[in-house]
């Protein structure tokens, strides 16, 4: 498990939670997770362009099938209903990474 502390003990649970929720959409579209939720950020704006890294050439071809999902507005409207239900718990970083930051 990561070793953010969102990602730990109760929060880690809360953060399962919201992966649960996704993976209707994702059976819905026959998508992977990465590809719905680079989709739902194509969605936001048309001027917002993600920039997903990897060193994978398969996980570059499953990046790009975002682009042809199309999240129509009811599923935007249900994906911020099911998150809305969901309560974020814990910090981002630890408080050594957070001064690394510079923030």
């Amino acid at each position: 498990m990561s070793s953010t502390p969102r990602t730990r003990n109760c929060a880690g649970t809360s953060s399962y939670a919201y992966g649960r929720k996704s993976v209707r959409f994702e059976a819905r579209r026959n998508a992977t997770t990465a590809q719905i939720a680079l989709a739902w950020v194509l969605a936001q704006k048309p001027w917002i362009v993600p920039i997903p890294g990897t060193t994978k050439l398969y996980r570059l071809a499953e990046n790009i099938g975002a682009a042809a999902i199309e999240l129509t507005a009811a599923e935007l409207q249900e994906m911020e209903a099911a998150s809305a239900q969901i309560k974020v718990v814990g910090t981002r970083y630890t408080e050594q990474m957070e001064s690394a930051t510079g923030l």
